[in-house]
């Protein structure tokens, strides 16, 4: 009888419009549920998430009043990324390796002047804070985005191909094509 109770409070969230929930007692008394007019394919694909535009903006803005030669490096990064990609990639993996170029560095918001505008060399203390800005960066992309492409781009782009230093960690050609795209442009423009 549980059982039957859930599948007709589904049957009816299915048939209002999805993603609610609906208690049993909410459902008309008497309520028959036809199990033959009830769909039951499996979704296709899931769709592709959009990144917004202005977000980016937005974003990349903030690091270009924090620091501007980090944010003008990304943009240079990003236009690289787009003219190696051009041909190797569709359209919307281009735009989603853009947006990972630009905002590949975002996580530098994070990190105290003392250290990101420091004129002579870093102490090892200050470079394994310095590192942390990538694992910053990740988490501003995962929790301003829902793209997952874009954050695989961000969090293997600086993986070695030959799989050094790595555990675990993708390497050779199951390194995302777009990290593999933004690792060189970053080390060129850098």
């Amino acid at each position: 009888e549980l059982l039957d109770q859930a599948d007709k409070c589904l049957y009816v969230a299915k048939r209002n419009g999805r993603n609610q929930v609906v208690r049993f007692d909410q459902i008309p008394a008497g309520l028959v549920v036809d199990e033959k007019a009830i769909v039951r394919t499996k979704e296709s694909k899931p769709p592709k998430t959009t990144i917004p535009f202005p977000a980016v903006t937005a974003l990349i803005s903030a690091l270009g009043y924090r620091d501007p030669d980090t944010a003008a490096h990304s943009r240079r990064v990003a236009d690289l990324c787009v003219s190696v990609a051009h041909g190797l990639m569709s359209m919307s993996n281009c735009y989603v390796l853009e947006t990972a170029a630009l905002l590949h560095d975002i996580g530098k918001i994070g990190v105290p002047d003392s250290i990101l505008r420091k004129p002579g060399k870093l102490t090892p203390d200050e470079w394994a804070f310095l590192e942390k800005h990538e694992r910053i960066g990740l988490e501003i992309i995962r929790a301003s985005f829902a793209s997952e492409e874009m954050s695989q781009i961000v969090e293997n782009y600086r993986r070695h191909f030959d799989g050094r230093n790595e555990n675990l960690a993708p390497s050779g050609n199951r390194i995302p094509l777009g990290a593999r795209i933004l690792a060189i442009a970053d080390a060129y423009d850098s």
